[in-house]
C-alpha cells in the first residue's frame, strides 16, 4: 500500500542513512583517527583502508548493511 512506501522512504531510510553517518563519525573519524585503537585492534593496513572509506563508500556500505538487518525478518518493523 501507499502507506508502506512512506513510511520505507519517508522514515525508514531517513533513521538507517542518519545510523550509517552516525556509525562512521563513530569508527573513522573517533576510534580510527583520534585515538589508536582500531591502529591496536586491527593493525595498521585494515585502518588505512577505514580511514580512506570515508565518505560515500564507507556510507552506502554501512546503509546497505543496516537496511538490511532492519528488513531482516518476520518482525512488526519488517513487515
Amino acid at each position: 500500500s501507499i502507506s508502506w512506501w512512506i513510511l520505507f522512504f519517508g522514515v525508514r531510510q531517513v533513521i538507517t542513512f542518519s545510523l550509517a553517518l552516525c556509525t562512521q563519525s563513530i569508527i573513522i573519524d573517533f576510534l580510527s583517527l583520534s585515538s589508536k585503537l582500531i591502529l591496536k585492534l586491527v593493525g595498521p593496513l585494515i585502518t588505512l583502508f577505514l580511514v580512506q572509506s570515508k565518505g560515500w563508500p564507507f556510507i552506502v556500505c554501512v546503509w546497505s548493511i543496516l537496511n538490511f538487518c532492519a528488513l531482516y525478518g518476520d518482525g512488526p518493523f519488517a513487515a
